[in-house]
C-alpha cells in the first residue's frame, strides 16, 4: 500500500483508524481483566468480613459452651477450694476433683493428678471473684477485645 503524501489528512485519518481498530479488542481484553480483578476484590473482603463475625461468634458460642460445663449437669460441681490464680472443683457425678485455671490464652480444666480439658479458648484475661458460697462471678476478655462477664451457680456442697 502506497502513502500520498500529497494528502497528510487522509494518511492520519488511517492511522487512526488502524489504531482505533486494533485498540477494540485490546479493550475487551482489558475490561475482562478489570473484571476478574473487580470480582477478586469483592470476594477478598467478602471473606474478612466472614472471618471476623464467625471468629466473633465463635468465641460468644464458646463462652456459652463453658458456662454449661460449669452450670451443667455432666459434672455437677461444687466448689472445693477458690484463689485468685484457680478455681478447685469437685464433681458429684464423676466423685473427682478439678482446678478451673487460665493457661496461656486459654481456660482448663485439668485433673487433679493429669490431663485437662481446654473450655475456653483465645482468652487474653480472666478473673473470677466469690461472690457467695456456691457462686462465683467471671469478668474477662478474648483476644478479639470482647468482652465477657456472668456469676456462675455451683452446686451446693
Amino acid at each position: 500500500m502506497k502513502l500520498d503524501w500529497s494528502r497528510p489528512e487522509l494518511i492520519m485519518r488511517n492511522i487512526v483508524k488502524k489504531q482505533l481498530n486494533h485498540r477494540s479488542g485490546f479493550l475487551l481484553i482489558e475490561t475482562l481483566i478489570g473484571t476478574v480483578f473487580c470480582l477478586l476484590a469483592v470476594w477478598t473482603i467478602a471473606f474478612v468480613l466472614t472471618a471476623t463475625t464467625k471468629f466473633h461468634d465463635d468465641s460468644i458460642i464458646s463462652y456459652h459452651l463453658f458456662l454449661q460445663r460449669l452450670e451443667g449437669d455432666d459434672f455437677l460441681f461444687t466448689i472445693k477450694k477458690f484463689s485468685a490464680t484457680e478455681i478447685e472443683l469437685h464433681s458429684i457425678v464423676t466423685d473427682k476433683n478439678y482446678k478451673l485455671t487460665k493457661y496461656c490464652n486459654y481456660v482448663r480444666i485439668t485433673g487433679i493428678k493429669k490431663g485437662h480439658i481446654p473450655v475456653l479458648k483465645n482468652v487474653k484475661n480472666i478473673e473470677w471473684q466469690r461472690k457467695k458460697v456456691n457462686q462465683i462471678q467471671i469478668k474477662g476478655e478474648f483476644e478479639n477485645d470482647k468482652k465477657f462477664s456472668s456469676t456462675v451457680i455451683f452446686q451446693e456442697s
